[in-house]
């Protein structure tokens, strides 16, 4: 058993060292300015492919990984179809709404689709109406 453990605790310091190799030599490889250059391909290319503006679209993606950086690594290796289908939601930056005038805002926008959610559910009849009689 002492030896399954040792095993067991020698793997994991040698992933734990070859993860840590690997993040340094992305960041040796990787400065401000290839990052900037990365986000600008990747949203170009995905908006031509789309029909969408790619300023919007990278403005979503800084929005996205400012709130989410556990998926900047994701998105540096692979790419934008790494990140969430739904990130325009998921980013805390505001947008202007398709009339053009009105700037909306992310948090604002999840909310009412909860509550809107909830609305729909507490019209369903058979839906709990939020009491616990058991």
């Amino acid at each position: 058993m002492n030896d399954d453990l040792y095993d067991l605790l020698t793997e994991l310091a040698t992933q734990a060292a070859k993860q840590q190799a690997r993040i340094e030599k992305l960041e040796a490889r990787i400065d401000e300015r290839e990052i900037i250059a990365h986000i600008a391909r990747e949203a170009a290319s995905f908006a031509a492919a789309a029909h969408i503006g790619g300023m919007e679209t990278a403005g979503a993606i800084v929005s996205h990984l400012a709130k989410h950086p556990e998926n900047i690594e994701r998105f540096l290796n692979g790419g934008f179809l790494e990140l969430p289908a739904d990130l325009w939601m998921k980013g805390d930056l505001t947008w202007h709404a398709r009339d053009g005038g009105t700037v909306v805002n992310a948090k604002t926008v999840r909310r009412d689709k909860q509550v809107k959610r909830l609305g729909e559910l507490g019209s369903q009849p058979n839906a709990p109406k939020g009491t616990d009689d058991g």
